[in-house]
């Protein structure tokens, strides 16, 4: 994957001219040169990150995990979980710089909480899903705040369903964390062929999520399922109870993702935005000294 990567690393905007295509999504997803000009960036860097994001989203591989749902005997072999590319992180941590740059980070205070209670604890980090740039964005903010914040971020395992990994718009972003592979019910009722092997998918993601957290990551859930069509929370999927209960819960709530990326549409659009990160809340029980040390961290 990083031999891959090393030789993707110098694209340069002649080897792809604008208006060719690879998927349906790239021909709108060109005309975000304006965008970008819009926040500040220079044409020339716009198109060069644009075609950049375009030629590594068609030629970077889908991670090994994804290789089960071609044949259920390799589950044990290539696992559910995938590990950040660095590469691919600075990659996408530079293409996102100007599109995040209207949002602010509330709650920094809580920042302290977090690493003295995931080096002890089972933490989990919930927040609402508006739009595909979610994840992406709150690792960004975690990322780019420097000190803490950064070795919080790359400490982030985002609970991530198949379909994620499938297009090739998504697929690029996740890249820049750690993912465990989960499937929804939908995509299980969709494809009952491969229900059996999406059963054991989940069963070995929540046992890992177990084992990393005992390591010190935090996992990351948006328990909604799905993005918010609306603005609003939509109920929570059945499977999130296992993320949090008996876990230390990091709430986190962002604004402003689908406005910069809608729902219904590859063009990013100038925006501001939020990201709130709340005080640590412990689910269920723990050891004792689990609501003790909270309630000392609080104080």
């Amino acid at each position: 994957m990083e031999e891959n990567t090393k030789k993707k690393s110098s694209i340069s905007i002649q080897d792809l001219k604008l208006g060719e295509t690879h998927a349906p999504w790239q021909k709108e997803f060109f005309k975000n040169i304006e965008g970008f000009k819009s926040y500040g960036v220079p044409e020339e860097k716009a198109k060069e990150l644009l075609i950049n994001f375009i030629k590594l989203s068609a030629e970077i591989p889908s991670p090994a995990v994804m290789k089960t749902f071609e044949d259920p005997s390799k589950l044990d072999e290539v696992g559910v979980y995938t590990k950040q590319n660095p590469k691919l992180r600075d990659f996408m941590v530079e293409f996102l710089t100007p599109l995040m740059q209207n949002f602010t980070f509330e709650g920094k205070e809580n920042l302290e909480y977090i690493l003295p209670l995931a080096n002890k604890f089972p933490v989990t980090l919930i927040s609402n899903h508006l739009s595909h740039l979610d994840a992406l964005a709150i690792y960004m903010m975690f990322y780019r705040e420097g000190g803490i914040a950064r070795e919080i971020a790359n400490r982030l395992v985002f609970i991530a369903g198949r379909l994620a990994f499938t297009e090739d718009f998504t697929k690029l972003g996740l890249y820049m964390f750690d993912t465990l592979l989960v499937c929804s019910k939908k995509d299980m009722s969709q494809n009952p062929s491969l229900a059996d092997v999406m059963t054991r998918i989940n069963m070995r993601a929540f046992r890992q999520s177990q084992q990393l957290q005992k390591e010190g990551k935090i996992i990351a859930i948006f328990p909604e399922g799905t993005r918010s069509r609306t603005g609003q929370l939509i109920s929570f999927v059945d499977a999130v109870y296992h993320y949090v209960t008996n876990k230390i819960i990091i709430p986190v709530s962002l604004e402003g993702t689908d406005e910069i990326l809608p729902t219904s549409t590859f063009l990013f659009k100038a925006a501001k935005g939020r990201f709130v990160l709340g005080k640590p809340v412990l689910v269920g029980k723990l050891l004792p000294k689990a609501d003790e040390r909270i309630t000392r961290l609080r104080r």
